[in-house]
């Protein structure tokens, strides 16, 4: 089985009123609110928006390492045009390196998981470098790609991924986002994959065996962060979670990705700069006393 990462732009309103969200003011909302839509008949651009929606959700969970760069927006004015430029367009780093967009890395498999995490890696270390820690579980079993192989590869475990994994980085606040895919059952066993989508992670719990995924979608990110049940299926021998989204694919969605990008912690000064910290203030506070 290989497949591909794409996307659905447009839903039914009416599909948003359905049971299983869970209301939220969007003035209150960490993430960004960039919408998914069909993009110049090139598609939507679901990954970049819900990458972009995290990297606002970065910079508002830790202003004082990421609030001060242009993580969310990029060489753009808005976290939407950062968006595209992420998706389609490209860009050039405050560096100087000139980067492809997601969606066009032809040069590399074109669209697939490897791409995802090689594209993040490239934005955020060209906006803010050397303050995030990256991490990820990826089903290579689904496109035939081998996750050691990629940059920063051994920080990904191939495999899909796992409640352990996403709860951890769910109670760390760290950004989370999900490659989803809808499918049906057809012929009593067959999985026919309908489409690939991206969410953002905002919380997965588990209660009495019950497996909850809470999750901003970016076909709709100012209205609602959306809430599912989830269960398991097998796919070429491995276990995967399922849950029901009637959202946007009308049907059943299996998570077959994640990638973290988790905050570093600010730099603690050495003992010895700690200690000429601590003179150098003494110093000054006499120094005004005797003036």
């Amino acid at each position: 089985m290989r497949i591909r990462i794409g996307c659905f732009a447009a839903l039914v309103p009416v599909m948003m009123a359905m049971v299983g969200q869970v209301q939220a003011d969007p003035t209150s909302f960490a993430f960004g609110t960039v919408q998914n839509y069909n993009y110049d008949d090139l598609g939507g651009f679901c990954l970049a928006a819900s990458f972009i929606n995290g990297a606002t959700y970065l910079q508002n969970a830790y202003p004082s390492g990421y609030g001060n760069t242009p993580l969310s927006t990029g060489p753009a004015s808005t976290s939407a045009a950062a968006a595209l430029d992420f998706a389609y367009n490209g860009w050039t780093s405050p560096q100087g390196t000139a980067f492809s967009g997601y969606y066009t890395r032809v040069g590399q498999n074109g669209a697939t998981f490897g791409d995802w995490w090689q594209t993040a890696i490239d934005w955020t270390e060209s906006y803010a470098p050397g303050k995030t820690a990256y991490s990820g579980q990826v089903a290579g079993v689904l496109d035939g790609e081998n996750p050691s192989t990629w940059t920063r590869g051994s920080n990904v475990a191939d495999q899909s991924p796992t409640y352990s994994f996403l709860r951890s980085a769910a109670t760390k606040d760290d950004f989370v986002e999900l490659a989803v895919y809808g499918y049906n059952i057809v012929n009593g066993n067959e999985l026919d994959v309908i489409g690939g989508h991206a969410i953002d992670l905002a919380d997965i719990t588990c209660s009495h065996g019950t497996y909850t995924l809470t999750y901003q979608d970016p076909n709709f990110p100012t209205s609602q962060f959306l809430s599912a049940k989830l269960s398991t299926i097998n796919i070429d021998g491995e276990q995967f979670f399922t849950y029901d989204d009637p959202y946007t694919f009308g049907a059943n969605a299996f998570i077959a990705a994640a990638v973290v990008e988790s905050a570093l912690p600010d730099p603690v000064p050495e003992p010895s700069s700690l200690v000429l910290l601590v003179i150098g203030t003494i110093s000054f506070v006499a120094w005004r006393r005797r003036r």
